[in-house]
C-alpha cells in the first residue's frame, strides 16, 4: 500500500475509533461533567472533521431521544466532539445516518427546521436558568437564539459563529466555532458552563440529547451536563455600528384614482454597547422599525376580543425573553411608530436587569373626523417605559419584578408586577405573579367645549365618554405544572378586576377569572405494533365575572375536552380528535350544553408534502345577535419541498357559522395564503406572499348584506450575508372590492433597505 494511502487510512481510522486514552463521556451513562481539552491548533472549519487536531477533543457519545418516545436510545449513532483555545469553543458533530434519508435544504438563516440539524446549548452563566442555542444543519446554514427556563426558546437573537457541514457517505458532520466575545460570561481564572448537544431527524421527528431531559424534572437547564475548567478565556465586551438606509414609495387609491405619494428615505444607526462582561446598551437613532413581511389574514367575524399578532421588528426581539412574565404585560407592538429606543439588558451576579424605553410617534396622529387643533393629543408621541429585574437565588428559585408605563400628556397607565417561579420535589414547578395598575383616560371635554365641538360630537360620539377618569386594578395569576415520563398536568388561575389596564400589554379579557386544568397521559407500547404513542388528554376550562353588577362570580363560559393523539412509528406521523362540551353565558342568556367536535393530524411520509391539518364543526354562540349558532372551521396548512431550493407553505383558514335556530347563514370566510421561496444560496433568496381574503356577511334571513374581498401581493428579494448585514428589495400590493364589484388596486409599495454591521 502506498504511504500517502497508509497515512491517510491510519488518520481516518483514529478519528473514526477514537484511541483508548480519549475514554468517551456516554450521556446515557451520566458522564455528563468534563473538562475539554485545549486544542494546540485550531481546526479548519470546512465540515469535513478530519484535522489531526480533532484527535485530541472530548468525545461525547450515547445520545438520548427526548421525542417522540422519551427515553429510548439513540439508534443511528451520533458523536459530538469538544475542545476550546483563548478565542474559540469548537465542537464538531459525525451524524450517522443512511444519505439518501438526510434531509438538508438550502434555507434562510433561523429556517432549518424544514431539515436534520444539530447544535449546542450553553448556559454560560451555568446559573440553570438561562442558555444560548447555537446550531446548523448539513449546509452549515445556521441558527441560534436564547432558552429561558419555563419560555419557549427566542430565536429573533443572533450570535456571530462559524459553522460548515457536509453530506458525508456514513450521512453528515458540521463543524462549529464560537467565539467566546459573542458570548457573556463571569470573568474567572476557571470558568464553568452548562451543556448540552442535540441533534433532531426530521424525518422521524427524533429530538435527541446528549444529557438526557426528562419530562419527570421540572427544570430544563438543572439537566444539563457540564463543561469545566475553561482557563484563560474572556467574554467579549462588542461595540456594534449598524447604519441602515431605507427609501420607500407608496400609492393609494383613495376615492378615486390611485394616487401616488413622493419617495421617502431613511437613515438611522443602530449601535450595540458592551458596557460590562454582562451587560449590554442598544440605541436607535431614527430607527427603522419596519417588518419585511406583512401579518397573515385571520378569520375576525364572531370574534369578541382583540387578536394576537406577534413581533417581527428585530429591535425588540433581542432580548425580549427577559421581559416575559406569566402575564403578558409586555407586548411591544403597542408602540406602532417609535422615533426612538433604548434597551439595557444583561445580568449583574444573580440579577437579570431589563430596561427599554421608546417613544411612540403614532399616538400623535390624528383622529378621523376630529381637527387636529381640537385634539388635544395631536402631534404628541406616547412614552413606552418597561423596567424589568429577575434575581435566581438559585437553580431552584427565582422572583422578579417589571414595572411598565405608557404616557400620552396627561393620559397614562402604570403598572406593577412581582412574580417568582419555584422548583421543589424535581418533578414540581409553582410560578406567580401580582399585578397592580393604575390609569387615567385621555380627557375630550376641553375639545368638545371648543368651536368644533359640533362636528366632532357628529362623527366621534365615543369621545364622550372619555374624561380622564382615573380608575386602578389588579390582577393576580398562580400556576403549577408536574411531569414524569407517563403523565403530565398543570392548572393556572388568572384573577383580573374589571379595572385593570396594562396599555403596554395584551390582556385580551379582564375582568373575568379563569380557572384552566390540563392532564395528559404518555402511553409508549412494551413491544412494536402499529403505535408509537398514545396521548390521552383531558383539558378542562371555567370563566367566571369578575366585577360587573349583578354578575360577579356568575360563571360566563366553561368548556370540557377530551381528546387522543396517536403517533405512529414512522415519518412523524400522528392524528387525534376530540369534543367539546361548551357553555356559555352571554348577554343575559346561557347557551347550554353545547357541542363541538374536532380532528387533527399531521404527517412527513412525502417529503415533498407534508400536511397540517386541523378541522372543528360545532355549537357556537353568534355575539353580535345573541343567538345559537354551529359553524365549521378549517385551519390546515401544507409545508411544499419541491427540491433543495425551493419551498413553500399553503395555509388555509376560514369559517362558515350559520344560525342553529333555522339554518340561516351568518357569515362565511375564506383565507387561504401561498408563500413560495427560493433560495439561490445562502446569502441570496426571493420570496412571494399571495393572500386571498374572502368574508361574506348575511343578514337575519340569511340574504347576503356585505361582502369583503381582497387579495394581497407580496414580493421580497434577500441579501443576507450576516446578522445585520442585509439589503432587501420589495414590493406590496392590494387588489380589494366591496360588494359584487370587481377587484381594483387598492395600494402599492416599493421599498429597499440597506444595512451594515461593523464589530468594533
Amino acid at each position: 500500500m502506498p504511504r500517502r494511502l497508509t497515512a491517510g487510512f491510519l488518520l481516518c481510522s483514529l478519528l473514526t475509533h477514537p484511541p483508548a486514552h480519549a475514554e468517551p463521556f456516554g450521556g446515557r451513562d451520566g458522564h455528563t461533567r468534563l473538562s475539554p481539552p485545549r486544542a494546540a491548533h485550531a481546526p479548519a472549519i470546512d465540515g469535513r472533521v478530519d484535522d489531526a487536531e480533532w484527535s485530541g477533543a472530548a468525545v461525547l457519545t450515547d445520545f438520548t431521544e427526548n421525542r417522540p418516545v422519551e427515553g429510548r436510545r439513540d439508534t443511528l449513532g451520533t458523536t459530538c466532539l469538544v475542545m476550546y483555545d483563548h478565542q474559540n469553543l469548537y465542537v464538531a458533530f459525525r451524524c450517522q445516518d443512511v444519505p439518501e434519508h438526510v434531509q438538508a435544504p438550502v434555507v434562510g438563516r433561523d429556517n432549518i427546521f424544514s431539515g436534520d440539524w444539530a447544535g449546542v446549548v450553553i448556559d454560560s452563566y451555568h446559573d440553570r436558568q438561562r442558555s444560548y442555542f447555537l446550531g446548523a444543519n448539513p449546509r452549515g446554514i445556521q441558527v441560534d437564539g436564547i432558552n429561558q427556563e419555563g419560555v419557549s426558546t427566542d430565536l429573533a437573537p443572533d450570535f456571530q459563529f462559524t459553522c460548515a457541514g457536509r453530506l458525508t457517505p456514513e450521512g453528515w458532520s458540521l463543524e462549529m466555532a464560537i467565539p467566546f466575545k459573542s458570548l457573556r460570561f463571569p470573568v474567572a481564572d476557571k470558568v464553568t458552563f452548562g451543556f448540552n448537544a442535540v441533534r433532531d431527524i426530521r424525518r422521524s421527528g427524533a429530538h435527541l440529547y446528549w444529557a438526557p431531559i426528562q419530562r419527570s424534572i421540572a427544570s430544563y437547564h438543572q439537566q444539563l451536563g457540564d463543561l469545566q475548567d475553561l482557563q484563560g478565556i474572556r467574554p467579549g465586551r462588542n461595540v456594534e455600528l449598524n447604519p441602515y438606509v431605507t427609501g420607500s414609495r407608496f400609492g393609494d387609491r383613495g376615492a378615486g384614482a390611485m394616487q401616488w405619494a413622493n419617495a421617502t428615505s431613511r437613515q438611522g444607526l443602530g449601535i450595540k454597547l458592551g458596557l460590562t462582561s454582562a451587560l449590554t446598551l442598544d440605541a436607535a437613532i431614527t430607527p427603522d422599525f419596519s417588518q419585511v413581511e406583512a401579518d397573515a389574514g385571520v378569520v375576525d367575524v364572531n370574534q369578541r376580543y382583540a387578536i394576537f399578532f406577534a413581533e417581527k421588528r428585530p429591535f425588540f426581539l433581542e432580548g425580549a425573553d427577559i421581559f416575559n412574565t406569566p402575564l403578558s404585560l409586555v407586548y411591544t407592538r403597542r408602540i406602532a411608530d417609535p422615533r426612538y429606543g433604548v434597551k439595557l439588558t444583561g445580568k449583574a451576579g444573580k440579577t437579570a436587569i431589563g430596561l427599554l424605553q421608546a417613544s411612540d410617534q403614532f399616538a400623535g396622529n390624528g383622529l378621523p373626523g376630529v381637527p387636529d387643533r381640537a385634539n388635544p393629543y395631536a402631534g404628541h408621541d406616547a412614552q413606552f417605559t418597561v423596567a424589568r429585574a429577575r434575581h435566581d437565588f438559585n437553580d431552584r428559585v427565582s422572583v422578579g419584578a417589571l414595572v411598565t408605563s405608557r404616557e400620552h400628556r396627561d393620559a397614562y397607565d402604570r403598572v406593577g408586577s412581582l412574580d417568582g417561579r419555584l422548583t421543589f420535589r424535581k418533578s414540581w414547578s409553582v410560578a406567580a405573579q401580582t399585578v397592580a395598575s393604575t390609569t387615567r383616560d385621555p380627557d375630550f371635554r376641553a375639545a368638545f367645549a371648543g368651536p368644533d365641538s359640533l362636528q366632532i360630537a357628529n362623527t366621534r360620539p365615543s369621545l364622550l365618554g372619555l374624561t380622564g377618569a382615573r380608575s386602578d386594578g389588579t390582577a393576580e395569576h398562580v400556576e403549577v405544572h408536574y411531569g414524569s415520563r407517563t403523565f403530565e398536568m398543570m392548572s393556572y388561575v388568572d384573577d383580573m378586576s374589571r379595572d385593570f389596564r396594562a396599555d403596554a400589554g395584551f390582556i385580551s379579557r379582564p375582568g373575568v377569572i379563569d380557572v384552566f386544568h390540563w392532564f395528559a397521559v404518555h402511553h409508549y407500547p412494551s413491544k412494536a405494533t402499529w403505535y408509537q404513542s398514545l396521548e390521552p388528554r383531558l383539558e378542562v376550562g371555567h370563566t367566571y365575572d369578575n366585577g360587573e353588577q349583578g354578575l360577579h362570580g356568575r360563571l360566563v363560559d366553561a368548556y370540557v375536552r377530551p381528546l387522543l393523539v396517536a403517533r405512529l412509528p414512522q415519518a412523524s406521523t400522528e392524528f387525534g380528535g376530540g369534543v367539546n362540551r361548551l357553555y356559555t353565558y352571554y348577554a343575559g342568556r346561557a347557551f347550554n350544553p353545547r357541542w363541538r367536535g374536532f380532528l387533527q393530524g399531521q404527517s412527513e411520509y412525502f417529503r415533498a408534502f407534508r400536511p397540517y391539518l386541523f378541522a372543528s364543526y360545532g355549537s357556537v354562540v353568534i355575539y353580535d345577535e345573541a343567538v345559537a349558532g354551529r359553524s365549521f372551521e378549517p385551519d390546515c396548512s401544507f409545508d411544499l419541498r419541491v427540491n433543495e431550493r425551493l419551498d413553500g407553505t399553503l395555509h388555509i383558514g376560514g369559517a362558515r357559522i350559520v344560525r342553529a335556530a333555522d339554518g340561516t347563514r351568518y357569515a362565511n370566510a375564506f383565507i387561504p395564503r401561498l408563500r413560495v421561496g427560493y433560495q439561490f444560496n445562502r446569502e441570496v433568496s426571493v420570496r412571494w406572499i399571495s393572500e386571498w381574503f374572502g368574508q361574506r356577511r348575511y343578514d337575519t334571513h340569511g340574504v347576503a348584506a356585505a361582502y369583503e374581498r381582497s387579495l394581497t401581493q407580496d414580493v421580497l428579494l434577500s441579501y443576507l450575508l450576516r446578522p445585520g448585514t442585509v439589503v432587501y428589495v420589495g414590493y406590496g400590493g392590494r387588489l380589494r372590492s366591496d360588494g359584487e364589484a370587481p377587484l381594483r388596486a387598492a395600494n402599492h409599495s416599493l421599498f429597499v433597505k440597506a444595512s451594515y454591521l461593523w464589530q468594533l
